[in-house]
């Protein structure tokens, strides 16, 4: 993990900057909500760690910061920065870091596909007893079989869901399907198939905006519906429509961009969940290709494991790419009232 502690002038500079971005609770208890005991700060924005695999927790932590985020979203799970083998011994020490630079940790990431995936319960409990009790899985990565019966296709998940929702009976913990579209579970409309039958506090959604859209279309208005006592964070990205064309065919393929360049309506999104009350992490991934000058090809963040992969831009430009994203988020959120202004 690198160094075990944090200087005091870098922490007071940590502080300093999440501060100015950091948004306030109407309320909940620290202990359930993986916030710092001192207060109750809620996060505006919660990083999602995985672009962060090129740096050490103490600079995945600055950067975070510095680049206007209140919360960070660590990933437990094979090549990050907590290895699920090693979960009671450093997540709470990595929460302390975070917790001690001002920033909030309202949920994991964990690559849990059910109850029996290696270290579940220790990833449970560790993550529950430091009040975080909300974690996302990846429950089964794989397209529908077109060929087949799909219906069937979306019922075999139904034991790892259950398996999932006993395991966190016992540590009162959420776990959220994320909707990633392409896979099964992966749209609003079959997620809710697939827990509407569970108790919402024990399995949810994560859902992802861009995907969402993109798969949905104008329907996800009527899917969100569907599936709000479940939808418990929102992951946020954009998407545009690319045409890609080929002889004797025309495709238009889905692609997630920078935000306010692409199709989502954030605008009606956002303030949609907020005349439901919707008061969970708002957590953004950075998806799109970054072009880098004297790069053949395009910057990808989304991949590497922590330790093989290196920043392939000043840090300074990346720190300002993400604090781009940053404000046009929080912006959306100050306006529309899902975050107080």
């Amino acid at each position: 993990m690198g160094s075990a502690d944090i200087s005091r002038r870098d922490t007071l500079r940590m502080v300093g900057s999440a501060a100015l971005v950091a948004l306030h609770s109407s309320g909940g208890d620290a202990a359930e909500t993986g916030l710092p005991a001192a207060g109750a700060l809620r996060p505006a924005l919660t990083l999602f760690s995985r672009h962060l695999h090129w740096a050490s927790v103490e600079e995945a932590i600055e950067v975070t910061a510095s680049a206007g985020f209140g919360g960070i979203a660590w990933t437990v799970r094979p090549g990050a920065h907590v290895l699920p083998e090693n979960v009671a011994r450093d997540l709470p020490r990595v929460v302390e870091l975070t917790h001690r630079a001002g920033l909030n940790t309202p949920l994991i990431v964990t690559g849990l596909r059910n109850a029996q995936s290696p270290y579940a319960e220790a990833i449970v409990e560790t993550a529950a007893g430091l009040g975080i009790r909300t974690y996302r899985g990846q429950i089964e990565a794989k397209a529908y079989d077109f060929s087949g019966d799909v219906p069937a296709q979306l019922e075999t998940l139904r034991p790892a869901v259950a398996g999932l929702v006993r395991l966190n009976e016992r540590y009162g913990a959420t776990a959220l399907i994320h909707t990633h579209g392409g896979m099964l579970a992966g749209a609003v409309w079959d997620t809710w198939l697939l827990v509407r039958d569970f108790d919402p506090n024990r399995i949810g959604i994560n859902f992802d905006t861009g995907y969402g859209t993109m798969w949905a279309g104008r329907g996800w208005t009527e899917a969100v519906r569907f599936a709000r006592p479940y939808i418990r964070s929102l992951s946020l990205k954009d998407f545009r429509w690319r045409l890609q064309e080929q002889p004797g065919r025309r495709q238009w393929l889905g692609e997630i961009c920078p935000p306010g360049q692409g199709m989502v309506d954030f605008q009606e999104m956002f303030s949609y969940f907020q005349s439901t009350g919707f008061h969970g992490p708002a957590e953004v991934q950075f998806e799109y290709p970054i072009e880098v000058p004297g790069r053949a090809a395009p910057l990808d963040l989304m991949v590497g494991d922590v330790g093989t992969l290196q920043l392939a831009m000043p840090k300074a430009d990346f720190i300002a790419l993400l604090k781009r994203d940053a404000d046009f988020y929080a912006a959306r959120l100050r306006d529309t009232g899902l975050a107080p202004a």
